[in-house]
């Protein structure tokens, strides 16, 4: 089994049928989650009882602010927040490795853009997904 690191992850949004990279990101953090349902009754023994309920799924980036460069594709993102436009993630873990990739559709919910006279310019995004993420498949 291999050991992989985050170094050839990558981050691109479909802009029209193209899926172009959103440059000059560091790190994307997934979260997926299952809500439960109480299903506790009496008769139970004192132990509590679940049943699954709906699935989230939410993602957050990080990285160096270069919004004003159209290269970086940085734009696409302020622009589906200010627009409330939904927007199409391609999440990979190893840009390499074509299947390594999680996919979905999800809405901009906050851009923040953090300044430091002693340090790079950086923007944090957080996404929430609009339905349902599409997993890596095994080849």
């Amino acid at each position: 089994m291999a050991i992989r690191t985050g170094r050839k992850g990558n981050i691109k949004v479909k802009n029209g049928a193209t899926s172009v990279a959103i440059a000059k990101m560091g790190s994307w953090k997934l979260s997926i989650k299952q809500g439960l349902i109480d299903a506790s009754h009496f008769g139970d023994d004192g132990w509590e009882s679940s049943v699954p309920g709906t699935k989230s799924w939410s993602c957050d980036i990080d990285g160096s602010w270069d919004v004003m460069d159209a290269s970086t594709n940085q734009k696409l993102l302020q622009e589906a927040l200010i627009n409330g436009t939904e927007i199409e993630l391609e999440l990979y873990v190893d840009e390499t490795e074509t299947n390594a990739k999680y996919t979905g559709k999800a809405y901009i919910e906050e851009i923040s853009i953090d300044t430091a006279a002693k340090d790079l310019i950086k923007i944090s995004v957080k996404t929430k997904g609009n339905g349902p993420l599409t997993m890596p498949t095994v080849a």
